[in-house]
């Protein structure tokens, strides 16, 4: 319970510190174009946006306790950490980003639950309702990636001329 504090603590500074240093590089500096600030933008506020479904999601006695069916819940949390790595390498390197992989079934047949309005403890529906959150922030962040990476190669200052020999 003491570490679940202490990662949220972490990860609200992180975002706030995250926040304030991307101001002072739109506000400061030339180093990024206004086509460059609306992915960079969004990035931070999709993080922001999982964070906070990770914290609701921690919160969740079920989780907390083990009793989640372990297997459905380690395939969305596999495919996010595959996901997730990809974009801040991609970011890191200023490439585009691989294709994001489809979602688990898991993912899908939640999705399918929920439209179609099938019955479900209240934990179940907060549960998959901030896994799908998750989804379509992890699904938005890897546009504005694609889009950061195409703008960072445009604007990169090319190399000066060299004569031929």
């Amino acid at each position: 319970d003491q570490d679940i504090g202490a990662a949220r603590r972490q990860s609200g500074l992180t975002s706030n510190n995250a926040e304030a240093s991307l101001q002072r590089v739109i506000t400061e500096t030339r180093l990024l174009s206004r086509r460059g600030a609306e992915p960079a933008l969004t990035i931070l506020a999709c993080l922001r946006r999982m964070g906070g479904a990770i914290v609701t999601l921690s919160l969740l006695p079920q989780l907390v306790a083990g009793r989640v069916e372990a297997q459905r819940f380690g395939e969305v949390r596999r495919w996010a950490d595959e996901a997730l790595s990809d974009l801040a390498q991609a970011l890191e390197q200023e490439r585009a980003p691989a294709a994001l992989a489809p979602p688990p079934q898991a993912l899908a047949a939640a999705s399918k639950t929920a439209e179609a309005g099938l019955a479900q403890t209240p934990t179940e529906v907060i549960l998959w309702n901030e896994l799908l959150r998750f989804r379509r922030q992890l699904e938005v962040l890897h546009e504005a990636a694609g889009r950061f990476a195409g703008v960072a190669r445009e604007e990169l200052p090319m190399e000066p001329a060299r004569p031929p020999r």
